[in-house]
């Protein structure tokens, strides 16, 4: 949270050169939060009118009417040879269907040496945060080595980031070089690894809400490979083919107030499962519904499931958080792991290491300021990502965080409608956050800050 020091009105003070509408505040009056600003709901009337659109769909229970939504394809099977010999017709599927299974990617043996390596690199990894102590230096620690789940909903579901060790290595070579020529199209050969994990569940893990890994406004582009093979009693990831896109997402959010059971929402979604063999894999764009699915008892066949999995995004659009080591992030591109000969020589080095530092200290997610240091690099940058980040360290509650995001609708920035309304809204809606701070600053116990929920 935002300390209590400097809250005048510098605190809220926008550069010199920022846009006259926003500095006409003229001390800090006491705002009262538009009721828009209150639930969070900055979407157009169109939206709503889709959203109620889709609500109407499911309570009528018209099943039909939302299967029309999606696509009726299954998703597209490829051999390694089809993505390498005819990547063009992958590209296709990849795009229409926001996903793809490549069968054979990497070699089995790859596979289970990097199996082997998560197995004994984890269970290091677990006795040394068992041995770091309590407090701060538990916590640094565990997140030196695991990142937090939003939809985990037990322990047994764990995403392990992995270092670039010689196994992991050799199988991110190994996809780089069947999937390359797919991932290409839509992040470029210079497109920056963001995520490099692996996702492990044991039996009777429970299964994930359906998702979307990232809104609309971005996307990333994932690639899966199983460590082993995955059965129907392992839970496997089951992907909703053709619902990377705003209706699909709506029609979601309305199941999900209308409270309908999981299996009937994956069946309404067209969700399928991918069984894989060992070295199979998969590509997923970030916006396509999918789940982790559920454990059955290692009676019943349920065993440890790892996906290794890595993420790629286009340069000028970073993400809202990254599943990396810290000594990696910034620091690796896709081209720099293609071996497929001189045709595709090597990167030339450009690593930032302000962007690189400010990347970890914000994606720790337990700092405001550190997400608008980042958001205002970002901006500096022209980086499409900087308003997912400005939009973070609004949810904490940090009121210049707010009038950044302002300024970026008022002027129509990164990729945003130029929107006085929603700029308005949310600098008022920074004036009530500061009114909070001040109350603390005066000993006051204040309410905790209003949930900014700005999609």
């Amino acid at each position: 949270m935002v300390s209590s020091r400097s809250l005048g009105h510098d605190f809220l003070s926008l550069p010199p050169n920022a846009c006259p509408q926003l500095q006409s505040c003229g001390g800090l009056p006491a705002a009262s939060v538009p009721s828009s600003a209150q639930t969070g709901s900055f979407v157009s009337e169109k939206d709503y009118a889709l959203r109620e659109h889709c609500s109407q769909v499911v309570a009528a229970g018209a099943k039909k009417s939302l299967q029309q939504l999606q696509l009726s394809s299954p998703v597209y099977l490829y051999d390694v040879e089809d993505a390498i010999s005819r990547p063009a017709d992958v590209v296709k599927s990849l795009s229409d269907q926001g996903c793809c299974f490549v069968s054979h990617a990497v070699p089995a043996s790859c596979c289970q040496r990097l199996a082997a390596y998560v197995d004994d690199a984890l269970a290091a990894a677990q006795r040394d945060v068992e041995l770091s102590g309590d407090g701060d230096a538990r916590y640094a620690r565990r997140r030196s080595y695991f990142r937090r789940l939003a939809y985990a909903t037990r322990r047994d579901r764990i995403e392990f980031t992995l270092p670039l060790e010689d196994e992991v290595r050799e199988v991110l070579e190994r996809m780089v070089a069947s999937l390359g020529q797919i991932l290409e199209p839509f992040v470029t050969r210079h497109g920056r690894l963001v995520d490099l994990s692996c996702m492990i569940s044991d039996p009777d893990c429970e299964y994930q809400p359906l998702h979307s890994d990232t809104s609309l406004e971005r996307v990333k582009f994932t690639c899966f490979v199983a460590l082993q093979d995955v059965t129907v009693e392992m839970g496997p990831t089951y992907l909703c083919p053709g619902t990377q896109n705003y209706e699909h997402h709506s029609a979601l959010d309305a199941m999900q107030k209308m409270q309908l059971t999981h299996d009937d929402m994956l069946e309404r979604l067209g969700g399928v499962p991918v069984l894989c063999q060992t070295g199979d894999a998969y590509v997923m764009n970030s916006q396509l519904l999918h789940c982790g699915g559920a454990q059955a008892s290692a009676v019943a066949g349920g065993k440890r499931r790892r996906l290794l999995y890595v993420t790629w995004h286009l340069p000028g659009i970073t993400p809202g958080e990254h599943s990396l080591r810290d000594e990696l992030v910034g620091r690796f591109r896709l081209g720099d792991f293609d071996k497929r000969g001189p045709a595709h020589a090597a990167l030339p080095e450009d690593f930032d290491e302000e962007y690189s530092e400010l990347f970890i200290a914000a994606n720790k997610l337990d700092d405001a300021e550190a997400m608008l240091q980042f958001a205002k690099c970002l901006r500096e940058r022209g980086d499409l990502g900087a308003v997912a980040w400005m939009r973070r360290a609004c949810r904490r509650g940090h009121p210049l965080a707010c009038m950044h995001l302002a300024e970026v609708f008022c002027l129509g920035e990164l990729g945003m409608a130029q929107d006085l309304k929603k700029a308005e809204e949310l600098r008022t809606y920074a004036m009530a956050l500061c009114e909070k701070l001040k109350r603390r600053g005066t000993g006051e116990e204040p309410e905790l800050p209003l949930c900014l929920k700005c999609r």
